[in-house]
């Protein structure tokens, strides 16, 4: 009896399971770039997928094995159609491999199981080598990182390259060599200035005009002339690189650096190497063909000189691994707020005063003392009801959204990278579908294995994008990190050094005025006058006159505590590498800013800069908007 029943539930399981193995879509899955990508990244899943079957209308799904979630997105696969899909997803799996699905409703019609990659660790240095060449550069394998640690080299073509700059966090260090960039998308264009801008490297080979004809815009020179004979002996001067043959020449572009940009080496009047530093990042822009180097010997120490290795995680990684942190040191939301000590005593006090002695008084004044089996039962229970009441109507009767949002983006630009810290508040335990925009990207601010929860899902369609059941606790707040781009103020600024001071020029071009306006470097701040729109200054950098954020006098009207934010922010995002201990009121929490850290200018503004909808409807979203312009490096 019991082999029946077993063979009969194997009958009710086989057409599915055959219906899967047999399904008419086919396709091809490559997560990261060629199954490589840094922990903890937007990497992109590209799905090329086939459908020789009937219509469908469904979503793909990946998951990690061990992670905590998962990314969907609708697909529209007529008959013979074939489609490429870039799935947004983070690196977040734990070992173990990962899965993708097709589902059409609730049944799924295609999946592949144990599909591998080659997940490292965001400390290691990965390059990236954009050509038409498959195996150009090879060479810079060789370079090690400042921890001693390995370098993984990836090679690109232009299909390669992503339209949105997040999906380039796995990269360190861009290669760009003999490809025309003029043929990229504006999308990709702007995507890899954006990276530059958030701390990216970027080195552009010169040998060719059409490798810098696209990104013009973002180079520290500007061709002037065609190529002409230089002297490789001339990097030698600055950079210590040495030709075999001292006689060595190359054909090299002739260019003219632009304003603020360094000449890193020149053979007479012809520079070889020029430098510019973009937002957090920097553009080294080369005349001669980067793989003309290899003739003349080994250019691995040349490229370890020149490009920054090793150090602290990447800002993009310490700011999405904080989001709690930060929500936790700078929001005021009197629903989260905990009682003071006083009124906990006073309303014990009462409780014990009515129950006790007030209750025993009044009864025997009535000589009813048996009462006593009544009323104490009676005091409890009101004190229990009245707890209960002031606790429901201190958490709210509704949910709430709040964030603080992070807006980084290169001086004068009007675009810049939003990274919002978006906290649901629930003072009932249920889950909520929260809609965002088309172009958001979201992730858990806790995504940790072993919380409890379901993993969290992220839908994305041609609309929008949203999460179809977010779980949040009784009298929790539940964080999201959501990036987008967005419209930041035209702000024009540069950092000059000379006689042993750093002064920093700032205009504000846009029609808004900067208000809560700071120059921040490491855990140093100068707060500065708020600017008004068409308004110019010179400041130089006295950080010692300054004071922490907290005593610096920034508004912090709403929902935000800006200077509380602001601290939180400079303990792991401005050149540091991690939160601090917690200070005692002698210590002091202000170092000096050392040589080598970026200024950084800050300003704030009181909308959030997000849209979100809980089951489907606008959420009034409280919060501010931090602006960050990345000026450059103080001088040793």
């Amino acid at each position: 009896m019991q082999k029946r029943l077993m063979l009969l539930l194997l009958l009710l399981l086989l057409p599915q399971r055959v219906a899967a193995q047999n399904s008419p879509v086919t396709w091809t899955v490559i997560p990261g770039y060629n199954g490589t990508f840094k922990a903890g990244a937007w990497i992109p899943i590209t799905i090329t997928v086939a459908n020789s079957g009937s219509d469908l209308r469904g979503r793909v799904e990946w998951r990690w094995q061990t992670g905590a979630s998962r990314f969907a997105q609708s697909v529209d696969l007529p008959r013979g159609a074939k489609k490429q899909i870039v799935l947004p997803a983070v690196a977040n799996s734990r070992g173990g491999d990962a899965t993708v699905e097709l589902y059409s409703g609730t049944t799924a019609v295609a999946s592949e199981e144990h599909i591998h990659f080659n997940q490292v660790d965001v400390n290691t240095l990965v390059i990236g080598v954009l050509s038409d060449m498959s195996n150009a550069l090879a060479e810079l394998a060789g370079i090690s990182s400042n921890q001693g640690s390995s370098t993984t080299l990836l090679h690109l073509g232009q299909a390669d390259l992503p339209e949105r700059w997040e999906l380039l966090q796995s990269f360190d260090v861009l290669f760009v060599h003999d490809t025309d960039s003029s043929t990229w998308s504006d999308a990709q264009r702007t995507a890899v200035a954006q990276w530059v801008a958030d701390g990216g490297q970027l080195i552009v080979g010169g040998d060719r005009t059409r490798t810098a004809a696209g990104i013009g815009a973002l180079l520290p020179a500007t061709v002037t002339e065609p190529a002409r004979p230089a002297r490789l002996a001339a990097l030698s001067a600055k950079l210590g690189w040495k030709p075999r043959d001292p006689a060595a020449s190359v054909q090299a572009l002739r260019l003219k650096p632009q304003a603020g940009a360094q000449v890193l080496a020149a053979d007479g009047d012809m520079p070889l190497l020029v430098r510019r530093s973009y937002g957090g990042g920097q553009v080294i822009q080369a005349t001669f063909d980067l793989q003309a180097l290899n003739t003349q010997g080994n250019a691995v120490p040349l490229w370890e000189r020149l490009i920054i290795r090793g150090g602290p995680p990447p800002e993009w990684s310490q700011l999405q691994s904080n989001a709690q942190w930060v929500l936790q040191q700078s929001i005021a939301l009197p629903a989260l707020r905990l009682p003071s000590i006083w009124e906990l005593l006073g309303f014990l006090a009462l409780y014990i005063g009515l129950v006790g002695p007030a209750n025993y008084l009044i009864l025997r004044r009535l000589d009813r003392r048996e009462w006593a089996y009544v009323t104490v039962p009676l005091t409890v229970a009101l004190f229990t009801a009245g707890a209960y009441g002031v606790g429901a109507r201190g958490r709210g009767g509704s949910a709430s959204a709040t964030a603080l949002t992070i807006a980084r983006a290169a001086p004068g630009s009007t675009t810049g990278e939003a990274l919002s810290y978006l906290g649901i508040y629930s003072p009932v335990r249920r889950s909520y579908r929260v809609g965002l925009g088309q172009e958001a990207l979201v992730r858990d601010g806790l995504d940790m294995v072993g919380l409890g929860r379901q993993p969290m899902e992220t839908r994305r369609t041609e609309s929008a994008v949203e999460v179809p059941a977010l779980f949040i606790d009784v009298g929790e707040m539940r964080p999201l990190n959501v990036q987008q781009t967005t419209p930041v103020p035209d702000v024009r600024a540069s950092i000059q050094h000379g006689g042993g001071q750093s002064t920093i020029e700032i205009e504000n071009r846009s029609s808004q005025p900067l208000v809560d306006v700071a120059l921040v470097a490491g855990q140093s701040l100068q707060k500065l006058e708020d600017l008004r729109p068409g308004e110019r200054r010179a400041v130089q950098f006295k950080p010692e006159m300054g004071g922490t954020p907290d005593e610096a006098g920034f508004h912090s009207g709403g929902v935000i505590k800006r200077g509380a934010a602001l601290r939180a922010l400079q303990s792991f995002a401005f050149d540091a590498e991690g939160p601090p201990p917690e200070k005692g009121p002698g210590d002091a929490v202000q170092p000096a800013p050392a040589p080598g850290q970026t200024v950084q200018l800050v300003a704030w503004s009181s909308d959030p800069n997000i849209q979100v909808a809980l089951d489907g409807a606008p959420a009034d979203v409280k919060g501010d908007t931090v602006y960050l312009w990345s000026l450059g490096k103080l001088s040793p």
